[in-house]
């Protein structure tokens, strides 16, 4: 039986891939250690948390982080570690000679919070320049992100492993959203999920509501955006229409999702790492069975034009996005009919993950 060790800086029980990964994990009957900087429950299906409380603030959470993160992996032993983000990396790597796999969910040293802030995506730039030539596999969500990183930092052991929601997470529509809300029947729902980040469309999604005037718009999580929001609906006087949810846990979020008629993921490239964008939401919308509208970015085109999940429009373009939603609302169960979830769920992906480990 292996010994493995999944590293997240962040709330373990928000974060959809990392409760992929510890599903799988748990079903191969392996043995399964779980370090978080969460503070949610201590276990999950009978697996410890280790909760990484950080006192300090800036760069020094990071090295207390580390520190505390080290000393439970020294006494774990593992045979395999997982580090779920660059943050989690040099952990990772601080227990030589055993499988080290770095999980890069995205082009982390050319982060969009990072973009004005030079010094800063250098520090993480030489960090991961530093620890992933000490990893034995790297792990990308989409083949843009396998061509950067192998420009970035050359001869690397990358495989591709799409970020699909598991078909657990497939419900029954109950109408439990709608009711949280108190919308009418004949009122639809344009949604958001995601951290509130800018670039991430959602103020083109409140705009949006002027031009569809029996439509809401929700929100499904929280980050440094929010207040921003807030403000951008009430000068335009649609604070009334909008919702903000605040952060759901993972395995409870597809209750609310399913409710949604159309979801929104229009982004906006203003860095590398957005410009490659492929995110989760749009395969959690698939499996809610809501069609999705997204930018023309060239991983989510390509999804688009390969599943039929939704449309696509130029980020920029308000009078493109306001067609691309009429079609949806027109002509949404052809989006829906003939959609192979099987193709889009994490199972389909599972056997690959499990070589690795």
């Amino acid at each position: 039986m292996k010994k493995i060790v999944i590293i997240f800086f962040g709330d373990f029980f928000y974060d959809s891939r990392c409760i992929n990964m510890a599903n799988s994990i748990i079903d191969d009957g392996q043995k399964l250690y779980i370090i978080d900087a969460g503070k949610s429950e201590n276990r999950f299906r009978g697996v410890k948390l280790f909760h990484i409380n950080t006192i300090t603030n800036g760069f020094y959470k990071y090295v207390e982080f580390f520190k505390k993160t080290k000393k439970i992996i020294s006494k774990i032993q593992p045979t395999t570690i997982i580090a779920s983000d660059l943050y989690s990396l040099p952990s990772a790597c601080s227990f030589k000679e055993k499988n080290i796999i770095y999980d890069s969910r995205e082009i982390y040293s050319q982060h969009a919070g990072m973009i004005n802030n030079k010094m800063k995506q250098f520090f993480w730039h030489m960090i991961e320049k530093k620890f992933i030539k000490q990893t034995n596999v790297v792990l990308v969500t989409a083949k843009g992100d396998k061509v950067i990183l192998n420009k970035l930092y050359n001869n690397l052991k990358i495989k591709i492993l799409y970020n699909f929601p598991s078909i657990r997470l497939k419900i029954k529509k109950e109408n439990l959203l709608r009711k949280k809300i108190n919308l009418l029947k004949n009122e639809k729902i344009f949604l958001y999920q995601g951290v509130l980040h800018p670039g991430r469309g959602i103020k083109n999604m409140i705009m949006l509501l002027k031009d569809f005037e029996d439509c809401h718009g929700v929100i499904i999580g929280d980050g440094p955006y929010k207040d921003s929001i807030i403000r951008f609906a009430k000068k335009h006087n649609l604070l009334k229409r909008i919702h903000i949810l605040g952060k759901v846990k993972y395995t409870q979020m597809m209750q609310l999702t399913v409710d949604a008629d159309i979801g929104f993921s229009i982004i906006k490239p203003i860095s590398q790492s957005y410009a490659q964008a492929l995110p989760n939401k749009l395969f959690e919308y698939a499996l809610a069975k809501v069609p999705v509208i997204c930018s023309d970015l060239v991983e989510m085109k390509q999804v688009i034009n390969k599943h039929k999940i939704g449309v696509f429009v130029p980020y920029d373009n308000m009078v493109k996005q306001k067609a691309g939603l009429n079609e949806l609302l027109i002509n949404k169960p052809k989006y829906i009919k003939d959609l192979k979830i099987e193709n889009l769920i994490w199972e389909n992906q599972e056997s690959k993950f499990l070589k690795v480990i």
